[in-house]
């Protein structure tokens, strides 16, 4: 069975993505606090949301707009969303894995990659260990900052590692 959770995770990883590719599209803002919204309202919903679907009882849900309905029916009918699917094309998917690590988001990601080439959270690591200049000379980017980075980069490895019950 699917929970809330691995739902609203759908809908954070299209905003995340559509925040990354930052196409300039007037209507991309809009999109990405709707699909967090949206996300939001999943994860908090009390009922899980794949058994409402089952029960034909979707509609309880309040806060969803048409679009919104249509992605989440999608989801539920195929465990994808066509957009994020068409949109995930245009990276690759060690990027994706980078915004994984706690605390890095879409636009500190485009960083990385764009100005340093990073495409992983392996290429990351190896650049803080072994190069923390290249990571400085980043805009809006100090000491501090880096050993924060340093952190999340274990945060990350140590979840990675960790076996689920």
């Amino acid at each position: 069975m699917i929970t809330n959770e691995q739902i609203a995770q759908a809908f954070d990883r299209l905003a995340e993505i559509i925040e990354f590719l930052d196409r300039k599209d007037p209507a991309d803002p809009f999109r990405i606090r709707t699909y967090k919204k949206v996300a939001n309202i999943i994860r908090w919903y009390p009922h899980n949301i794949y058994e409402l679907r089952k029960e034909g009882k979707l509609e309880q849900i309040p806060g969803l707009g048409k679009q919104s309905w249509a992605k989440l029916l999608q989801f539920l009918e195929t465990w994808t969303i066509k957009k994020y699917e068409e949109l995930k094309q245009d990276l690759p998917e060690s990027v994706l894995q980078l915004m994984d690590i706690p605390w890095i988001w879409p636009k500190l990601a485009k960083q990385f990659y764009e100005i340093l080439g990073i495409k992983s959270p392996q290429e990351l690591t190896e650049i803080v260990e072994n190069q923390p200049e290249k990571i400085l000379s980043l805009p809006r980017m100090w000491q501090q900052k880096l050993e924060q980075i340093k952190k999340w980069l274990q945060m990350y490895q140590f979840t990675k590692t960790r076996t689920p019950l």
